[in-house]
């Protein structure tokens, strides 16, 4: 492989005193069969680094995004099942010391906000009542690590005055 390289040299004269500027080369020219080499040329310098990390930071990058995807989906489910188990141990609290009574009104109220299973309802003294609900967390990306499935449980405790 021949490369030529063209240079220039200026001189020039400043009030007495010589002073030699160079240029950067101007030109290159490949010789013969030597523009087949050029693609080797290039592999040489930098130019595929921003490629080659941003593939190898592809694959942290999507594990967290599905990490962030699954504890945004428990967080909703927690907070839904919260709002169940508040409106359902409000709900029972009045119909007390009637047990029965509050046990089928909880039991309503836990229906109306989407808790069809899993709950548990139990008077705590004469003017308290606790309402435990418990649903599978939704699954998306994490069963790839983790096979064994897992619940969210809330409870809420309500006093009557």
């Amino acid at each position: 492989m021949r490369i030529h390289r063209v240079t220039n040299t200026q001189i020039t004269e400043h009030i007495g005193r010589v002073t030699q500027v160079r240029r950067a080369p101007t030109a290159r020219r490949l010789t013969g069969d030597d523009a087949s080499t050029v693609g080797s040329m290039r592999a040489r310098g930098d130019a595929g680094y921003t490629l080659a990390l941003s593939a190898l930071l592809i694959i942290p990058l999507m594990v967290f995004l599905a990490f962030a995807v699954d504890l945004g989906a428990w967080y909703g489910q927690a907070s839904k099942v919260q709002r169940a188990a508040d409106a359902a141990a409000m709900a029972g609290v009045v119909w007390l010391p009637d047990s029965g009574k509050a046990s089928t009104e909880a039991s309503n109220a836990a229906r109306a906000n989407g808790v069809t299973s899993g709950a548990t309802f139990t008077p705590v003294g004469n003017n308290q009542y606790q309402v435990t609900i418990t649903k599978p967390a939704p699954r998306f990306f994490s069963t790839v690590f983790k096979q064994a499935a897992f619940n969210i449980t809330r409870t809420a405790i309500a006093q009557y005055n």
